[in-house]
């Protein structure tokens, strides 16, 4: 007498449906991270932008100044900010010129007064509240 074995060559119904499920949690936990992904991406691609305005800024600044640095020396003397000028090449960005630190305490070596700072803020349009996201100091009051 010769036995016949049969093989199971197939997934039953069940086996499919979990193997289904844990597919498409997977597909769900993936489609939920994009957004962050997307959103810390932006965040650093304005960073480098604003970055890169601040020194762009302060070399206009240092181009345009005279040998004696009156321009320099007069942004170094303020004890407030210039008023936000708006950049033409990054709607988000705006910038302002101070000699005090918006983002260091005065303790700090960066906060010290007496630095010509340029400052990057989002513009009012990106969002409301004004936040500085980067401060280059550039010239130092001898």
């Amino acid at each position: 007498m010769i036995a016949l074995v049969h093989r199971r060559w197939g997934f039953s119904m069940l086996e499919a449906l979990i193997a289904l499920a844990i597919l498409l949690a997977g597909i769900v936990a993936t489609v939920r991270f994009f957004p962050t992904l997307f959103a810390s991406s932006s965040e650093s691609v304005l960073l480098t932008r604003a970055a890169f305005l601040a020194q762009q800024k302060a070399a206009e600044i240092m181009r345009d100044d005279d040998s004696s640095h009156t321009l320099a020396l007069a942004i170094a003397a303020r004890t407030t900010p210039t008023t936000p000028i708006p950049s033409a090449d990054e709607p988000a960005l705006s910038y302002c010129f101070s000699g005090r630190s918006l983002l260091y305490r005065e303790t700090d070596v960066l906060g010290q007064p007496n630095f010509a700072r340029v400052i990057i803020k989002y513009s009012p349009s990106y969002r409301p509240s004004e936040d500085v996201i980067y401060e280059l100091p550039f010239f130092k009051k001898p």
